[in-house]
């Protein structure tokens, strides 16, 4: 069974993410988390097929966690969800490690 985590501070696109993923895949167990470190502790504690990571527009700060988290598993996929769409931000997550960028604002 795939398992799939959602992190985001934002409860709307936790359960929409949520949602959607149980709609495309209704066998897949979908856990959510609050924040970066709440994701670093689920992670920690069992294994996920693939990480959905949330940031906002203050800038990526909450990479530092979040490459933490991609650190302490590293056989997991990690995706960010930005409210920026940015070139610079885009690349950003890229160089960091992440596998994948989706905007916020993408429909």
């Amino acid at each position: 069974m795939p398992r799939f985590l959602v992190c985001d501070g934002q409860s709307v696109y936790r359960i929409g993410l949520r949602s959607l993923i149980k709609a495309e895949i209704p066998h897949a167990e979908v856990i959510e988390a609050s924040s970066p470190s709440d994701a670093l502790a689920q992670i920690c504690a069992s294994a996920f097929d693939l990480v959905l990571a949330g940031t906002d527009r203050s800038g990526l700060e909450q990479f530092d966690s979040l490459k933490a988290a991609r650190e302490a598993s590293p056989t997991t996929r990690f995706a960010i969800i930005s409210a920026s769409d940015t070139r610079a931000d885009i690349l950003a997550t890229l160089a960091a490690g992440f596998h994948g960028f989706i905007s916020k604002d993408q429909s």
